[in-house]
């Protein structure tokens, strides 16, 4: 999905922000004005969503996602919103791959290096929000889905421990987000 504001161009350079997604989280939570907004940018991706089902339907076309797997487990994801399609055809690929992906497929260079934004605040692009570069979230991603120890993986890609710490978290947290919607067991 592209972006409805095109609000890239505001976008602040990582080193000029530094926060974490956790960090940005609890500024917002406190801060009602801003829990509304964000409730409105969330919004938007889900009235985007709604748009593109109804173009598909009314041209017997399917809604291919965008989501890959790195935003899928950390939950860099509107529920409802960009994670709603008929078909995930990328959901099985790491950021990394889908930008190697991209490469191989002959995708213009520009897209494949724009940094990627939520779109939810001007100013924020994914990899300042969690605070550490794709290719190394990745990895640190791959390797808690194989059972590494954090210490290991911290020294394996080069991170410090807090920041596998940090990624372990979010994917703990967002796990809600992954599940299908809660129903009741009724007896037959």
């Amino acid at each position: 999905m592209l972006p409805i504001t095109g609000n890239h161009h505001l976008s602040l350079p990582e080193r000029d922000w530094g926060k974490t997604a956790a960090e940005i989280g609890r500024f917002i939570a406190g801060h009602p004005v801003l829990n509304q907004a964000m409730a409105f940018f969330r919004l938007k991706h889900r009235l985007r969503m709604a748009v593109l089902y109804r173009r598909a339907e009314q041209e017997g076309l399917l809604v291919a996602g965008c989501l890959n797997l790195t935003e899928y487990l950390t939950g860099f994801f509107v529920r409802y919103g960009d994670n709603a399609a008929d078909l995930a055809p990328i959901l099985s690929l790491y950021k990394s791959q889908v930008r190697r992906l991209a490469s191989h497929l002959g995708v213009p260079e520009p897209i494949i290096t724009k940094p990627p934004s939520p779109d939810l605040l001007p100013g924020i692009v994914d990899e300042t929000a969690l605070g550490i570069p794709y290719e190394k979230l990745d990895l640190v991603l791959h390797a808690l889905k194989e059972g590494l120890p954090q210490a290991d993986i911290a020294d394996r890609v080069e991170v410090s421990p807090a920041a596998v710490k940090r990624v372990k978290g979010l994917v703990e947290l967002s796990e809600r987000f992954r599940k299908t919607v809660p129903y009741p067991e009724l007896a037959s």
